[in-house]
């Protein structure tokens, strides 16, 4: 894969069973092969592991049924792809990438809760990329119904963009042969459906016309694939097939070159539902881990703070005290089997001595196992001997031990402001989230805080840091209760005011710049 090429980012949509594994590895066929008999002479090629029922001509049904995976489930009425995944398409004859992102279908009969998953998965995925170029619409011909959820999740996740990737639409009819290659009846409620996405009465409508409309079919690849599991066709049916390869290849091209020709939609950077969403997803839970964070350090500082006034006057036991206390956090791992998903490897250090607090982050990509995080203290110290050597003067002890004082008050405040800063933000982004996401439920930063109370009860072993965490939380649930019509500008400005903190920033940079990495799966393609 040539990594100097531009990629070009599709967003792939329809309604479960419309066929959008289907239409990739087609495609992937018609950007490979110069025809069907060149295709034929070759092993199938596929990204998604084909599978279908094919009726010979006395309808005995054989199961078609070519490789596995672990994103793919063939359960009837539910969505075969799980979650978001990318394809990577090389076009040698064009210095282009295509990434192909195929989702979950639309109208899951599992119920509504799915397609909301689905569709809120499906914006964080794309939220990481850097730039959208379309997002192409898959439907059926001849359909002048179109699906109530389909039509409520596409409005969603418009309405969460920026509303220049309107112009970057295009709508790809699978099955086509059958209206000789137009939409047929599904252009009048499709042109319906789109009126109602406006926002308001100034802004231009989705085009829709023959620039933006592709009509294929996809039944060569089918035939490719039963043929490769030993069904022989008749002539006419080979023909029959070859035609509508033919057809289907030429609108493919048309295709790749009318994407290559839209601009880059930015998706980060932006004032948009999705970008903010895309912040808090960064920030929310290390925001609140060093909220907690600062709340274990005062109690480390009034501690020690209590214990340098009580050995003041004794030489000996103070010069056992003047050492840094540091808490370190170390990440522990507990794994559960899932399906394909993204996790995060965190671990914090938190220091009274600059940079105060560090931060290592990484993402792990597993198709099998979700690995969940939870954070362990470990106490250590650091010990200064510039201050060590100044109590070799016993005049200058009483000095000293002022300027520590001093100093660790001083620190004391001022993490006692940035955890104030850190909450407000906190909890304008719940409420961001409690307004604008698709599906919501509790709130998360309040069960996870409440979580950590539950822990620290059951250890019994320290009782004030239990009550700073209620307190916090107590703190947290007042400054959210009272928050209200949070927009995605308030959500840049909080971004920017904790990213700007002097003892926090640093650590929370790192989770909100840290590059996500997409499992793109690869093939170079000969076109």
């Amino acid at each position: 894969m040539d990594i100097k090429k531009k990629i070009v980012n599709i967003l792939v949509l329809g309604e479960t069973g419309v066929g959008k594994s289907t239409f990739i590895n087609s495609f992937l066929n018609h950007t490979t092969y110069s025809s069907l008999e060149e295709a034929t002479k070759h092993k199938l090629l596929y990204f998604i592991p084909p599978r279908f029922t094919f009726l010979n001509d006395e309808l005995k049904p054989t199961e078609i049924k070519i490789g596995s995976s672990p994103n793919e489930i063939d359960t009837p009425g539910v969505s075969s792809t799980q979650y978001p995944v990318s394809y990577l398409f090389e076009i040698d004859d064009k210095d282009i990438v295509l990434r192909i992102i195929d989702t979950p279908g639309i109208g899951d009969t599992r119920g509504m809760q799915y397609d909301e998953r689905n569709t809120e998965n499906l914006l964080t995925f794309i939220g990481e990329l850097d730039y959208l170029n379309c997002i192409c619409v898959l439907l059926k011909p001849n359909n002048s119904r179109l699906n109530v959820l389909f039509n409520y999740c596409i409005r969603h996740i418009l309405l969460r963009l920026d509303k220049k990737i309107r112009t970057n639409i295009v709508f790809l009819f699978t099955n086509a042969r059958s209206s000789f290659y137009t939409p047929g009846d599904t252009f009048t409620p499709l042109q319906t459906m789109l009126d109602k996405v406006k926002r308001n009465e100034d802004e231009d409508k989705i085009p829709l016309d023959s620039r933006n409309i592709f009509c294929v079919d996809n039944e060569s690849f089918r035939y490719l694939a039963a043929k490769s599991q030993g069904i022989s066709f008749s002539q006419n049916d080979r023909d029959l097939y070859s035609s509508s390869w033919d057809r289907s290849a030429t609108t493919y091209k048309r295709f790749i070159n009318y994407i290559n020709s839209l601009p880059d939609i930015p998706m980060k950077g932006i004032l948009s539902v999705n970008e903010s969403r895309r912040i808090i997803g960064r920030l929310a839970k290390p925001a609140v881990e060093l909220m907690i964070l600062q709340e274990k350090a005062l109690i480390t500082l009034e501690n020690h703070k209590r214990k340098l006034d009580e050995v003041r006057d004794n030489l000996t036991d103070l010069r056992k005290m003047l050492y840094i206390p540091v808490i370190k956090y170390a990440v522990g791992k507990k794994s559960t089997y899932s399906s394909t998903t993204q996790t995060m490897n965190a671990g914090l250090e938190f220091a009274l001595l600059p940079p105060f607090v560090t931060v290592k982050l990484g993402y792990k990509y597993s198709k099998d196992v979700r690995d969940e995080e939870y954070v362990k203290a470990v106490e250590t110290v650091v010990q200064d001997p510039k201050i060590r050597s100044l109590l070799d003067d016993e005049t200058k002890t009483r000095k000293v031990v002022k300027q520590q004082l001093e100093a660790v008050a001083e620190l004391a405040e001022a993490y006692k402001q940035e955890a104030r800063t850190i909450l407000e933000a906190a909890a304008n982004f719940t409420n961001f989230l409690k307004e604008n996401a698709i599906l919501f439920g509790t709130d998360p930063l309040e069960s996870y805080m409440k979580s950590l109370v539950e822990e620290e009860e059951a250890s019994d072993e320290d009782a004030k840091l239990i009550e700073k965490l209620k307190d916090l939380l107590v703190r947290y649930q007042v400054k959210r209760d009272y928050t209200y019509n949070v927009t995605p500008e308030h959500v840049q400005e909080h971004m920017k005011r904790i990213l700007g903190l002097k003892h926090s920033g640093d650590s929370l940079k790192f989770f909100y710049e840290k590059k996500y990495i997409f499992n793109d799966q690869t093939l170079a393609i000969k076109s």
